[in-house]
């Protein structure tokens, strides 16, 4: 069987490939998850913003949820979507009625009896959200099963979006932004994905996320472990000379090659047609834990040097110093980031 037919996400790759001068990503006019990890590995090693990166990816998901409905509300924005002219974000926790959001807070859509529509959306982990061209957010059904849920589509100027900070780039805080939105009795709305087809849609949305940033987050600890070995002549700890310094540039290469054994083990798992979603979880958190440690250890390594201030990392250290100078537990750590930063109102473009 075909490996797009067991992972219809890897198709949108193929489109997206197709009409972008990354062509050495398809072999034998197929999509190819090797050639797809190591674009992106090198993409996020080379990168001096991790913003255009995630951009990138989030993108593809849109243009794989655009295939994957049957009206025209996003058909307009294909091209745009396909040459990085338009920022999208997608708003895809809560569709089981739980999720990260914090404080309790939830969205829910109720549909009433004549044919208008109350909306409530309060969704404040949202990657790429804050100067977003598009946005689209997954909303449980008021009264249905815990998996129906409808994907809306909003223009950015439509819905209400706050970027905390240049600083916050989104990894193990998770946010670069928030919306929220209430509306009452609107009979207007942009239905993205037909309910019946939501839970497909919104499982293919997971896989590809987590495909995706593993294969960023890859990169990224290619580059943390590239700086934490490199010599400088101002190297006043003498790292290579100090154990102490030398365990943690061993707990980076650990990390690295755990979230890349993880990620070829996936590939080889799609290239033989067996289930990923697991292993695909496990990235995630790999992603989540692993890196976010390493640019902790790799400012340590470097006594605090901002020699590496031109690549992505430097984006990444302040959330990790901010959630690891809070102490707590991590739910209380991320709900005190929250209260800190949601009154700020910095719009930050990632393109």
């Amino acid at each position: 069987m075909s490996v797009l037919n067991n992972y219809p996400f890897l198709a949108v790759l193929k489109t997206f490939y197709a009409k972008n001068p990354l062509h050495h990503c398809l072999k034998n006019d197929k999509i190819c998850p090797k050639l797809s990890f190591e674009f992106f590995a090198n993409l996020a090693f080379d990168s001096e913003d991790v913003g255009a990166c995630i951009s990138l990816m989030v993108n593809l998901i849109t243009l794989f949820i655009a295939q994957q409905q049957s009206n025209d509300c996003l058909s307009q924005h294909l091209n745009q979507l396909l040459n990085g002219e338009i920022i999208t974000a997608v708003a895809n926790n809560e569709a089981f009625h739980h999720g990260s959001n914090l404080n309790a807070m939830t969205s829910c859509i109720k549909f009433n009896s004549d044919s208008s529509f109350d909306i409530v959306i309060n969704k404040p982990l949202i990657t790429n959200a804050g100067a977003a061209d598009l946005v689209i957010a997954s909303v449980p059904i008021e009264g249905k099963a815990k998996n129906q849920f409808a994907m809306l589509l909003f223009e950015g100027s439509e819905i209400q979006q706050k970027c905390f900070s240049e600083q916050l780039s989104g990894l193990r805080s998770c946010p670069t932004g928030s919306i929220s939105a209430q509306y009452k009795n609107i009979r207007n709305i942009r239905l993205v994905t037909e309910v019946r087809r939501s839970l497909l849609v919104m499982r293919q949305i997971y896989n590809m996320e987590r495909f995706l940033l593993g294969c960023i987050m890859t990169g990224i600890l290619k580059k943390i472990l590239h700086y934490a070995l490199k010599e400088m002549d101002d190297d006043v700890h003498e790292k290579f000379a100090n154990q102490y310094l030398q365990n943690k540039i061993l707990s980076i290469f650990e990390a690295l090659i755990r979230l890349e054994s993880l990620v070829k083990n996936c590939i080889d798992s799609m290239e033989k047609g067996n289930p990923t979603e697991s292993i695909l979880s496990i990235i995630k958190l790999s992603c989540i834990n692993d890196v976010g440690k390493s640019i902790i250890l790799l400012k340590e390594i470097c006594g605090g040097k901002s020699y590496f201030k031109n690549h992505i990392t430097s984006k990444l250290l302040a959330d990790h110093e901010a959630l690891n100078n809070l102490g707590g537990t991590r739910e209380l750590m991320k709900q005190t980031l929250w209260q800190t930063l949601k009154n700020h109102k910095i719009r930050n473009l990632y393109v």
